[in-house]
């Protein structure tokens, strides 16, 4: 129950009474009782609409059309709302303005101003109420933005994308192919097929075995759901019962051709720690366990770095890793030296010996050797 006070005295209390009236999930009986200063009750009722999580507009699926525009389809209750306002993100992480205003009965709107061979895009929407009153925004939802180049083995390309945000993906699935001609059946201009499909983690594919005759590539995405309509991009056979969508359409023709290198990273003895592929220009990054050596008779080994310094890739390179030496210091070196006799300490075949100035040599155990 809710009660206030007006400025003129009077007192207005609002409350549903469920026993009074039958009522439904989306429709609610509310109660008013009026009270004037002067002891005098009026009461009214209205029906009242609530509107549910389920009844807040949703974006269902957000894909690129043939001119690499991006389509918002979306779904809004009319008996609800009138209109739907479309919201893209702008250059500031999750700030969103308004790009339109359209009817809910129209379900779907492109992005003329989005250029999806450059980025990919955010979007959410807002249902309108008839009185101007905003609902709730729906979930953001973000298209998939795909680049193609060659791959480090000749004759391979390598198809890199972004995953889409919003709902849940099955699947992504590759696809190559040509333009369509004259009098062949296809909405968009292309004809493409399926050449291979990932698990919806994977956000890259190498075409190795790519055909001249199809050099366009698009990485379609399968959301979970139920659809009977067959994507246009697709041949005419390929008709799935998925919702899909799509991402821009990649020419291999005007890919980059990147150069890589191998890096290797050894240990002090030559044993491999890592190996990996660079590309050129970029700078290559150890990222495996810090190298260890084992210590000796006459000392411990703490990993100081690489030599040659890390460079930008520009050639196939080797990093061998390099340690400091830490003298052990044991009771048997200490009595030898005292502690005002200047010895010389010498390294040979690996093992330390003390000479004393009188001509006298101790081990690192402090026995006299000579």
């Amino acid at each position: 129950m809710d009660e206030r006070l007006t400025t003129d005295g009077l007192k207005i209390t609002a409350h549903e009474e469920a026993g009074r009236t039958s009522l439904t999930e989306e429709t609610v009986v509310l109660y008013l009782k009026v009270l004037n200063k002067n002891g005098c009750e009026a009461e009214f009722s209205t029906i009242v609409r609530v509107i549910g999580d389920a009844t807040i507009p949703a974006i269902t699926l957000v894909t690129v059309d043939e001119n690499a525009h991006n389509i918002i389809n979306f779904s809004a209750d009319e008996s609800f709302f009138t209109h739907v306002r479309i919201l893209k993100e702008t250059n500031v992480l999750n700030q969103f303005a308004e790009i339109a205003v359209v009817p809910a009965e129209q379900g779907t709107y492109t992005d003329t101003q989005s250029d999806a061979s450059q980025k990919s895009d955010r979007y959410k929407i807002q249902g309108v109420l008839a009185n101007g009153t905003y609902a709730a925004e729906s979930a953001i939802h973000k298209t998939v933005h795909a680049t193609i180049n060659r791959g480090v083995q000749e004759g391979t390309y390598n198809l890199i994308w972004d995953q889409y945000e919003g709902a849940d993906v099955v699947t992504y699935n590759i696809l190559r192919g040509r333009r369509a001609s004259a009098g062949e059946n296809s909405n968009d201009g292309y004809i493409l097929t399926q050449i291979g499909s990932v698990a919806a983690s994977a956000t890259s594919y190498t075409d190795q075995a790519p055909l001249d005759t199809e050099p366009y590539y698009v990485v379609e995405y399968v959301l979970s759901g139920s659809s009977s309509a067959a994507p246009a991009h697709r041949a005419p056979a390929a008709v799935k019962t998925n919702i899909i969508g799509r991402s821009n359409i990649v020419d291999r023709n005007n890919s980059t051709e990147q150069t890589y290198y191998t890096i290797r990273f050894l240990n002090y003895d030559g044993t491999e720690l890592q190996s990996t592929q660079v590309k050129e220009g970029d700078l290559p990054a150890y990222t495996g366990a810090t190298p260890t050596k084992p210590e000796d008779e006459n000392y411990t080994y703490t990993f100081s770095g690489w030599s040659p310094t890390i460079v930008a890739a520009t050639a196939n390179a080797d990093y061998t890793a390099q340690f400091t030496a830490t003298e052990k210091k044991s009771e048997g070196i200490s009595n030898v030296q005292g502690d005002d006799v200047q010895c010389t300490k010498v390294l040979i075949d690996g093992t330390l010996y003390i000479i004393r100035p009188d001509g006298k040599v101790f081990n690192a155990q402090g026995a006299q050797v000579r």
